[in-house]
């Protein structure tokens, strides 16, 4: 009896306990291992019991200043060391290179209008095509969003673009317009999306995808007055809403918002970046989009020499970037701190629990 020659139940429950680089060699065992690993049935559930069974680490994202070069890294969240080899991130040599999922172990990765998606566990990247053009006369546009998911009705992976467009009228004078583009990774385009959007801000590790919706800061106008809010897209529908902070949410209070225990939207609360001493509120949205169900649920603090949260990690963990770019992790219950070995450049830090996944870049869609 050859390897081929095996039940086939057999291999795939051998194969889903690999991780992805060992299952990468086995494709070249022999041509029946190559096709069940390339199977979408058996991608999806190998992912699936990774991520049942917690087989998960900390992915980093880190500017490395002496090389002038952004890198990922896989760090244990138990031991806190790195467990594979660092990779360097093309495209992007820029410091603050925004960085958004995990999703089905793919990432997206953007700067200035460029965008790449990346497989970190199968090494794959994929540059996205250019952007559409608009034929307003004497356009001036900047990207204000960018985000990214996958749409599980269509079974697509998307990345949403939101632009603010300046532009001289007819008559000479001047418009201003927010849109947004969307690209569907099957058909490797670009098309508009009919929206009529507030304005989205840039903040700190606020972008997020939760349950197939990605999220934003935005600010809207309504009566002469400003009031915040997190704008919201769904994967599938392609709907844009509102959804709004809770009435405690100062204006004088930086925010960022994570994911609690693969549970619930959180949003975190904290003083000025330029705060030595920083106080963190954890408020947690009970019921998803309603307003009245955001709960305080946690509030950590004075901690020094903290710069901003990164996202969560473990249960009740808060990952956090210090002053000079390390990376730290705060125990919500008790405020422990752990210091990670993990480096960047002050600010370039992102970092997000990761399952691996087969996930290629050329066949899903």
């Amino acid at each position: 009896m050859t390897i081929a020659d095996l039940p086939k139940d057999l291999v795939e429950e051998f194969l889903y306990m690999l991780p992805v680089k060992l299952l990468l060699r086995c494709r070249c065992v022999c041509k029946a291992w190559r096709a069940t690993i390339d199977d979408p049935s058996f991608i999806a559930k190998h992912f699936n019991r990774a991520t049942f069974n917690k087989n998960e680490c900390l992915l980093v994202k880190r500017f490395v200043k002496q090389h002038s070069r952004n890198v990922l890294s896989f760090v244990s969240k138990e031991t806190l060391d790195f467990v594979s080899t660092d990779i360097d991130v093309p495209f992007f040599q820029h410091q603050h290179t925004r960085v958004f999922g995990p999703c089905n172990g793919i990432i997206c990765l953007g700067h200035n209008g460029d965008i790449v998606l990346c497989n970190p566990a199968t090494r794959e990247f994929k540059a996205l095509p250019p952007l559409i053009d608009d034929d307003l006369p004497g356009l001036m546009q900047s990207e204000l969003g960018l985000g990214f998911g996958f749409d599980e009705k269509n079974n697509d992976y998307k990345v949403v673009r939101i632009i603010d467009i300046y532009y001289y009228t007819p008559y000479g004078g001047r418009g201003r317009t927010v849109k947004a583009e969307i690209y569907n990774l099957s058909s490797n385009s670009w098309r508009k999306l009919d929206a009529r959007l507030p304005k989205v801000w840039f903040t700190f590790c606020f972008e997020l995808l939760f349950n197939g919706v990605f999220h934003w800061y935005a600010q809207n106008s309504c009566d002469n007055s400003r009031y915040e809010l997190i704008l919201s897209f769904h994967m599938s529908t392609e709907v844009f809403k509102e959804i709004h902070f809770p009435d405690t949410c100062y204006w004088n209070k930086r925010r960022s918002l994570g994911v609690l225990n693969n549970e619930s939207l959180a949003l975190i609360l904290f003083e000025d970046y330029n705060q030595a001493h920083k106080n963190f509120e954890i408020w947690v949205m009970k019921e998803y989009g309603v307003k009245e169900s955001w709960t305080k649920q946690f509030t950590v603090g004075p901690l020094l020499g903290i710069h901003s949260p990164l996202s969560f990690g473990k249960q009740n963990e808060l990952l956090l970037q210090s002053d000079n770019g390390q990376l730290v992790s705060c125990d919500l219950n008790t405020n422990n701190i752990r210091n990670f070995e993990v480096c960047g450049a002050p600010t370039s830090l992102r970092a997000f629990m990761y399952v691996e996944s087969l996930v290629s870049l050329k066949r899903a869609g």
